[in-house]
């Protein structure tokens, strides 16, 4: 890594050391420190944690328990609402949202843009407190746009769409509140909803392509709730339109994560089409609402395993919530007795299909404990380093080694090789003076590619930083870094026993000195290349 990238990094954690606390910050005043720094990736096979001289072996201990707020995993929030919340409200599910940092958001076109280019984000007041009323309490939102007006209680393409001439067809729904209603829908093929709904999706991508706020876009919306199913068109019409939709989302968001819903309608119930169109061309990820029902079959999971993943993980929907009196019917003639044993299928499936993200609908306290702890230990990714060896002298002016040792304790996987992320999360190494929170030196390992940290496997890495330092005493750090976001320390990572200031993961002591030389009048003359 050149010195001026490095730079970089320091700039950007100074910029934010003042909304953030030094944890994540740097002073400027040490810039002039920034020192070179060579990576090299040993062979996963032989790399063996030495015992040489004030070298020191840290073994991590992992924590399956704490709730990981990190990008793309854990419990989502599901919500339909366009409105704030009472403050008794929040207050009531203080316990529940805590357990979640994504809002899940889907709602219709017709209520996003009730006129042309009248975007709730911009003319809405309602909407757009309650935007940053989400916002205010510390989570990330997800969004899904609905166009089928199936179980709404209002037409879910807006009526100015309609009236441009778009073909369409009108089928009794029932909404949420059981009344029988004639709504229409447009036939996706048509090119002026094409053309309206594409434009559409420009403005809100111009407004929430941000992955400081947004965590994923549910690229996709068609059929009925959004599900891809129902579409209505020949199978040979079909890969056509994933072309085009998957076309408008990726051009729209090109920073934020993209997802689809698998084996749908477009992928035939094979999944081939997902991976040719969706993620090979256009760097989507994949959903999958519907957990915990016969719809998401064991051959979906089995071919998801071994045909997508590491590909993708999964984002999870749980298929009831409310467990309503038409639910508690369904179920049971599957054999399902009780809303306890739902969940259970659904955490299930949601494990075995590498799930990094579950999310509810209905009111979450209905649901047990011990189902939404087992999906918290096993869901996502959990990074934890098993072992860490560093010499506990080094010499200013030289390299020293950093030898790492790194696992994944969840299911699913870090996606941080799609197009929108494009490798952003990096881990990189720290000093910190002792009784001070600012790093002084920093080293990407530029070969851990993080988006592999999965299965059983360890991951490791010889990494060799050169210290320019002022000699005295420092603690060794280690942190994943979002590179587009100042380089701050962004991934809370599953390890018990490193105490951590902020996202930084303290290692251990280290003494820096200087180099034993000839001293010539009041400078020493070190051995080997001067600085």
């Amino acid at each position: 890594m050149k010195t001026a990238s490095l730079c970089r990094i320091f700039q950007g954690q100074s910029h934010r050391c003042k909304r953030r606390g030094l944890a994540h910050g740097v002073s400027r005043a040490f810039l002039a420190l920034i020192v070179t720094v060579a990576v090299s990736l040993l062979p996963r096979v032989t790399l063996a944690f030495t015992t040489k001289p004030h070298m020191v072996v840290v073994k991590g201990t992992v924590d399956l328990t704490t709730v990981l707020h990190n990008p793309a995993m854990g419990w989502v929030f599901y919500d339909t609402s366009d409105k704030p919340f009472p403050p008794s409200w929040w207050q009531q599910l203080k316990p529940e949202l805590r357990l979640c940092h994504i809002w899940y958001w889907r709602d219709s076109w017709a209520r996003l843009e009730p006129a042309p280019g009248r975007y709730a984000w911009k003319y809405n007041p309602e909407f757009k407190a309650y935007i940053r009323q989400i916002l205010a309490h510390g989570y990330r939102l997800a969004f899904r746009v609905i166009v089928s007006s199936h179980n709404f209680s209002h037409q879910a393409t807006p009526q100015w769409v309609r009236d441009l001439g778009v073909k369409g067809h009108i089928r009794i729904t029932h909404g949420y509140d059981g009344k029988a209603r004639a709504l229409w829908t447009p036939n996706y093929d048509d090119p002026i909803f094409q053309s309206q709904f594409a434009k559409f999706v420009r403005a809100f991508g111009q407004e929430f392509d941000d992955p400081k706020k947004v965590d994923f876009i549910d690229g996709n919306g068609l059929g009925w709730w959004g599900e891809v199913h129902h579409l209505w068109l020949p199978p040979a019409e079909l890969n056509q339109l994933y072309n085009w939709i998957c076309s408008v989302y990726s051009g729209a968001f090109r920073h934020v994560l993209l997802v689809t819903n698998v084996f749908s309608e477009f992928s035939q119930g094979t999944g081939g089409t997902d991976m040719t169109i969706a993620h090979d061309r256009y760097g989507y990820l994949f959903r999958r609402d519907g957990l915990g029902s016969h719809w998401y079959s064991h051959d979906n999971i089995e071919t998801y395993d071994t045909q997508m993943f590491p590909a993708s993980p999964l984002f999870g929907e749980l298929c009831y919530g409310n467990w309503t009196p038409v639910e508690q019917q369904e179920e049971a003639a599957k054999g399902v007795k009780s809303f306890q044993e739902d969940l259970a299928w659904a955490t299930d499936q949601a494990i075995r299909s590498h799930a990094n993200t579950l999310n509810f609908p209905g009111d979450w306290r209905l649901f047990p404990k011990s189902q939404v702890a087992r999906f918290n230990r096993h869901g996502g990714y959990r990074f934890y380093p098993s072992k860490i060896a560093f010499p506990s002298v080094i010499y200013r002016g030289e390299s020293f080694e950093v030898q790492s040792a790194w696992k994944n304790a969840g299911v699913g996987e870090l996606p941080n090789a799609t197009p929108q992320w494009n490798h952003k999360y990096k881990l990189c190494y720290a000093l910190l003076r002792d009784h001070s929170r600012t790093p002084l030196i920093a080293g990407v390992v530029r070969n851990a590619h993080l988006s592999r940290w999965v299965g059983n496997a360890t991951f490791q890495y010889s990494t060799l930083l050169k210290c320019l330092v002022p000699v005295g005493n420092y603690r060794l750090a280690v942190a994943i870094i979002d590179s587009s976001n100042h380089n701050l320390a962004s991934i809370q990572l599953a390890v018990a026993n490193l105490p951590h200031l902020g996202l930084w993961y303290l290692v251990g002591g280290v003494q820096v000195k200087s180099l034993p030389g000839r001293i010539v009048g009041r400078q020493v003359q070190p051995r080997g290349r001067h600085d």
